[in-house]
């Protein structure tokens, strides 16, 4: 994954800017030393910046997103609400704090459909318009380093970050001159397609090439076509009949001192008659009246009711004709787009509510349309279908999360519901993932083996296990026909088993080597170094493996230490140091181990050869530094010295010089 990180000082000036290709590495550094990917050294020298540590973050990715670290624990980085960043998913457009600089990552990835952004001055006038797809954009003049430059002046700075994806676009402001309807924006927002938002007397509005909610499935979006075509059936409708009846009203309209009067009497006729459409517009000559304000509240409760009654049939005709799973196999995660339609309902639902609460208060309760709601019972159909989708919420959760268990009840719960309503497609769909979570059952039982094997005392089961990866590999290749996303998770938790696989039978084989001559120290190393250089998840799953070496090459190292004879000579010291080292990697998975026995032999050795050296020393001092015996004395005090000693540096040296 390619990214671009920008780092701006506290005062929001770029002064960084880098290119980042999370492919050939998975981790980068940011901080003031030489050494980090992204060094700032330059500009804390020239006092841009101040509070930045050596290496102050680390930034992650895996599964596709980044997380940020924190080596030292000092000044932590922040999002801009002032909560800490560390170990959360950071947003592409994001601002992070760190020490006194932010730092903002954009994305690139070109895919989907886009969105128009039109900038508009003050007059109203459209000063510009872009196409922008799935990626951050950065917005400023052609002096800040944005990505996305606009055609006025931002004072060299970038003003805010737009990023764009599938599931929203979000806005995160730069400057504090930002706003919308509701005020200044302080924090990242997402963009809403009817706001308009400011800076200074420019405008920022998104157009109409792309809706946020594309994702929910191309059934939703056919159903609100259908439903906007019946709004403008309707508008039309009203126009018509508005320009039919326009010279008949405008002859009933009189001089100015009598317009209440007599608009007022048409007013109730319409009403009297039922004519909602022509009181509203006689209504509108009568500016600022409660009446007609009630009259256009009314009107909009039953143009959305209206619409949402066409959702419904289009939706039942859906079902008589068994036409969803078009939209949901063409889908990357086809249990998300079930998501969709209980979120989509449950939307529906709230919002005729509402309107239900605005003809309620009305008291015109003649009024046709009314009727015509009231015999359709559109909230029990509505909620027909909300009952129905009702677990998809709960279903895309325990998916997401692998909690097969679960998943599989759902889907077997949906099953009987799809089998009483009829959707045979739905019913087939269900039934195909029960498959699937069955399968991943079968995968998590598969690494519970794995975590509760000793694969000392039974190494075939690691072949077994091996056979049945394989196997489950074979079988989840069709997943990826039906749902790819789940395809992909099982796919991955696969291949991570298969990896522990791999290092728990090249480590059992070098114990088993080390086991037949267990004086072999390179052997050992190889062993211990193996079991170092695991992750931390892969220890874990392998630890009972491991706690069995463990037992073994530690009861081995404790023989060979009581074994070791105090006699002080540089033999013994160096089986004292290689025995060292050995411990060393043996508290990484074996902390209990007491190694004061060794520390203690090593000691006494150590200080009897000290003890050696100060008396050859106090001889030497007898003799002539040239004479022959001096010069044998010599010998031997670097034959007996510490590697580590003052007296091997002496010797050394004093024998090189003559």
């Amino acid at each position: 994954m390619k990214y671009t990180i920008k780092v701006f000082s506290k005062s929001g000036t770029l002064l960084i800017k880098s290119d980042i290709d999370f492919t050939q590495n998975n981790s980068i550094t940011i901080g003031s030393s030489d050494y980090c990917n992204i060094s700032l050294r330059k500009f804390l020298e020239n006092g841009d910046i101040n509070s930045v540590e050596s290496t102050h973050l680390i930034i992650l990715s895996q599964n596709n997103s980044l997380t940020v670290l924190s080596p030292s624990g000092k000044n932590p980085p922040k999002f801009s609400n002032g909560k800490i960043a560390l170990e959360k998913e950071i947003t592409p457009g994001e601002k992070i704090f760190f020490g006194d600089c932010f730092m903002i990552i954009e994305s690139f990835e070109y895919k989907g459909n886009p969105i128009s952004f039109l900038i508009i001055k003050k007059s109203s006038k459209i000063i510009a318009e872009y196409k922008l797809y799935n990626q951050t954009y950065s917005i400023g003049d052609a002096n800040s380093g944005a990505n996305l430059t606009v055609p006025f002046d931002t004072s060299g700075k970038i003003i805010m970050t737009i990023n764009v994806t599938t599931e929203g676009i979000l806005l995160t402001p730069i400057s504090n001159e930002i706003s919308s309807s509701s005020g200044s924006i302080m924090d990242k927002t997402v963009v809403d397609f009817s706001e308009q938002y400011k800076f200074r007397e420019y405008r920022f509005c998104f157009g109409k090439d792309y809706h946020p909610n594309e994702h929910l499935s191309v059934s939703i979006n056919s159903i609100l076509n259908t439903a906007i075509s019946t709004l403008f059936i309707i508008a039309l409708s009203l126009s018509l009949y508005l320009f039919y009846h326009h010279h008949k009203i405008s002859t009933l309209i009189p001089n100015k001192e009598n317009d209440d009067i007599q608009l007022a009497k048409e007013l109730s006729n319409s009403l009297n008659e039922g004519d909602i459409f022509r009181a509203i517009y006689i209504s509108s000559m009568l500016p600022g009246k409660d009446e007609y304000k009630k009259l256009i509240s009314l009107d909009n409760a039953i143009s959305i009711t209206l619409f949402f009654q066409s959702i419904v049939s289009n939706f039942e005709s859906k079902i008589s004709k068994d036409d969803f799973m078009d939209t949901l196999l063409s889908c990357k995660n086809p249990v998300l787009s079930l998501q969709a339609y209980s979120t989509y309902f449950n939307g529906i639902t709230d919002e005729l509510n509402s309107s239900f609460e605005v003809i309620n208060a009305t008291k015109y309760n003649n009024i046709p349309q009314l009727k015509s709601i009231k015999s359709s019972k559109i909230m029990e159909k509505i909620q027909i279908f909300k009952d129905y989708f009702a677990s998809f919420n709960s279903l895309n959760k325990a998916w997401l999360n692998e909690d097969w268990e679960n998943a599989s009840n759902i889907l077997t719960t949906l099953v009987e519901k799809s089998e009483k309503a009829g959707m045979k497609s739905f019913l087939a769909f269900f039934r195909k993932h029960i498959d699937i979570a069955k399968t991943g059952k079968r995968i998590q039982k598969l690494e519970k083996d794995l975590k509760n094997s000793n694969f000392i005392d039974n190494f075939a089961l690691i072949n077994k296990l091996k056979q049945e990866v394989e196997q489950i590999q074979t079988e989840i290749a069709d997943i990826s026909k039906s749902d790819r996303a789940a395809y992909e998770l099982l796919k991955n938790d696969l291949q991570r088993i298969s990896t522990n696989l791999g290092e728990a039978e090249n480590i059992t084989n070098i114990f088993f080597k080390w086991q037949k001559n267990q004086e072999e120290d390179p052997i050992l190393i190889e062993l211990i170094s193996s079991i170092s250089k695991l992750k931390p998840s892969e220890y874990n799953t392998l630890r009972k493996t491991l706690f069995k070496i463990a037992v073994q090459v530690s009861s081995n190292v404790e023989k060979r230490i009581n074994a070791i004879n105090t006699t002080g000579s540089i033999e013994n010291l160096e089986k004292c140091d290689r025995l060292s080292s050995i411990c060393s990697i043996i508290l990484f998975f074996n902390p209990q181990f007491d190694t004061s026995a060794l520390t203690e032999k090593r000691n006494k050795i150590y200080n009897e050869l000290l003890n050696k050296c100060d008396e050859l020393f106090a001889e030497y001092k007898n003799f002539d530094p040239n004479s022959k015996e001096a010069k044998v004395i010599l010998s031997q005090i670097l034959s007996y010295a510490p590697p580590d000693s003052r007296y091997k540096t002496w010797a050394e040296k004093t024998l090189k010089t003559e």
